[in-house]
């Protein structure tokens, strides 16, 4: 049994009430990439209405705690908390990192008990110029090509994006590795390569800014047809 599941770790850039007043000389950044990942959550949501598969999300800011690090990771915190004491760092990890990594690993727990081969797709976007460096590629899929499942998946999935969308650039591990310390990562370390793939989906922040809702569905529409494709041929 095959079950795809489906998460979105930098889905908004709210900020809870009593973490205002920290983020009041901020207010700008949070609506950039380095506030959330634009356009992420909506497509997560037509994944989810199309493929009829659990999504778990957090609309929480990045910029609050980054939910797609590890603990120890350097980055964890941004520059607004990074100078905040130990106590109060714990509390923001307790509060809002660690139900959403609870709520991940408990699902996919669950999945695995069940027999089930899952396929973990992390829904996030790029942004299309990062400091100057333009990123021209439309989609990116970032895997651990020391597991061989995630390799051939990935190729797999990445033929069925090129009928769905024969235009774009479809990159493998770039901009980022995907061996990079996040959700998928640590997943990895917990179930083997047969009984789980861990895909992080990258799309283009600049090609989603452009699309009207009719054709921001069309694209969700061919992308789920793209992932149930490969999904059925791994």
């Amino acid at each position: 049994m095959k079950k795809i599941i489906l998460t979105c770790e930098h889905a908004g850039n709210k900020v809870p009430t009593s973490y205002k007043n920290l983020f009041k000389n901020y207010r700008l950044l949070l609506n950039t990439h380095q506030g959330l990942d634009i356009g992420a959550l909506a497509i997560a949501k037509d994944l989810q209405k199309h493929l009829k598969a659990p999504l778990i999300f957090s609309e929480v800011t990045r910029l609050l705690v980054d939910l797609n690090r590890f603990r120890r990771s350097k980055s964890l915190f941004s520059e607004v908390t990074a100078k905040l004491s130990r106590s109060e760092k714990l509390q923001i990890l307790k509060e809002y990192y660690e139900p959403h990594w609870d709520q991940v690993l408990t699902n996919l727990k669950t999945l695995h008990k069940s027999g089930s081969q899952i396929f973990h797709i992390a829904v996030h976007s790029m942004t299309d110029n990062l400091n100057g460096q333009i990123r021209n590629m439309q989609l990116a899929l970032l895997y651990d090509p020391r597991r061989p499942s995630e390799k051939k998946f990935s190729a797999l999935w990445i033929a069925e994006l090129k009928i769905q969308f024969p235009t774009y650039k479809v990159a493998r591990n770039n901009p980022y590795k995907g061996t990079s310390e996040g959700v998928t990562c640590f997943s990895r370390i917990q179930f083997n390569d047969q009984s789980y793939v861990g895909i992080e989906l990258e799309i283009n922040q600049g090609l989603l800014q452009a699309m009207t809702v009719k054709q921001r569905k069309a694209f969700s529409t061919k992308l789920a047809h793209s992932l149930k494709a490969a999904v059925h041929k791994l």
